[in-house]
């Protein structure tokens, strides 16, 4: 039949998109969206030989088909269209491998641990939450070289990690290494002048 033949065409047409979206992207809705063309591609399919058979005459067969490509050519564009406006599916937070970070090695209170840094607040433990996995080494930092600001051994720093971390929570995911530097290091970086008030 004619109505059959235009919806294979069809068929053929949308299953390529179809790999082609996949291949592009990870979202289900693109392949929900032409999976759609295609069943409307066989509910014209059927329909024209429904007509056909009822009516048994040209006129009418030839309405059929002229419209079948048509409405199914619609329909495609239209799921192309709105597929590739879709926007594709977020980025994974990007973990990067290990790296020297120095800035101010801050522990003002049990269980908690931040590295602050010229780009950033990175989180080495929060009591109670997060806590980087694994053993590693403190910075040995000398009573010169540390801070007080609070009850017992608490405060902060200035010292260099060797660490990995996740640029997208700012958590570090293991410590490597890590050396104390002289206060002086870390007073003098302009860059870490704003972590003076947050460091009391």
């Amino acid at each position: 039949m004619a109505g059959c033949r235009v919806a294979g065409f069809n068929q053929c047409t949308a299953l390529i998109l179809l790999r082609q979206q996949r291949r592009n992207r990870s979202s289900g809705r693109a392949d929900s969206i032409l999976f759609m063309v295609l069943s409307e591609a066989q509910s014209y399919a059927g329909a024209a030989e429904r007509k056909e058979f009822k009516h048994g005459g040209h006129f009418m067969n030839k309405s059929v088909v002229k419209l079948c490509p048509a409405t199914v050519g619609c329909l495609l564009l239209t799921a192309v269209a709105f597929v590739n406006g879709q926007p594709g599916m977020p980025a994974a937070p990007a973990v990067h491998q290990f790296e020297t970070r120095c800035g101010w090695f801050s522990n003002p209170t049990p269980a908690n641990v931040w590295l602050y840094d010229r780009d950033g607040e990175w989180i080495i433990g929060v009591q109670g939450g997060y806590q980087v996995k694994g053993d590693w080494d403190w910075p040995a930092f000398t009573p010169r070289q540390w801070v007080l600001t609070n009850t017992g051994s608490y405060g902060y720093g200035c010292a260099c990690l060797r660490l990995r971390v996740n640029r997208g929570t700012h958590e570090v995911l293991a410590i490597k290494s890590s050396r104390a530097r002289p206060l002086a290091a870390c007073r003098q970086d302009r860059s870490l002048k704003k972590w003076k008030r947050l460091l009391g």
